[in-house]
């Protein structure tokens, strides 16, 4: 139980600072704040499910290779699925796209570009190797259980309320 605790709560933590990158990253670009994703609070669930994913899949494989290019290689492949199924499940919904790589160099459909793909990778090297274990999980083990589940729960019920709302406000 308290690993399915910690890893949904790595997905709120990602999800949530994939939003402010992407926020910043936008206001620097716009000069206004811009909301990056498709629901209205502050959280990009592709970010935390990318993230949650390379460290699910990698940390299985600590008994064989987790090196560098391992991380790389697999963070590249894994989050490059995510965002081009993201994008076309998005697009199948809401009948709207929320990002288009056609304009640029080396994309697949517009849905992935190579610049991103390898920003994936150098993401979960450093994800995998120096937040999870220097930062995020002695944070998260200073808190007992019944606290993250606490804190958990709340997430839950405003992330599912978070849903609703946005899925009727697009459609």
């Amino acid at each position: 139980m308290e690993y399915w605790v910690n890893v949904i709560l790595l997905f709120f933590i990602y999800g949530f600072a994939g939003w402010c990158m992407e926020v910043i990253l936008k206001y620097r670009q716009y000069h206004r704040f811009i909301n990056r994703g498709f629901l209205t609070g502050p959280l990009l669930p592709i970010y935390g499910g990318g993230a949650v994913l390379i460290t699910a899949i990698i940390g299985k494989l600590t008994s064989i290779e987790s090196g560098f290019v391992m991380t790389f290689a697999l963070s590249f492949v894994i989050c490059g699925a995510v965002e081009y199924l993201t994008s076309l499940i998005l697009e199948k919904i809401f009948h709207a796209r929320w990002w288009d790589y056609s304009q640029k160099p080396m994309n697949l459909h517009g849905r992935v570009w190579i610049g991103n793909l390898i920003l994936f990778g150098l993401a979960g090297v450093v994800i995998i190797h120096l937040i999870n274990p220097a930062l995020l999980y002695p944070f998260l083990g200073s808190f007992s259980l019944r606290v993250r589940e606490a804190v958990l729960s709340f997430l839950l019920l405003v992330f599912a309320a978070d849903c609703v709302i946005s899925f009727f406000v697009l459609k």
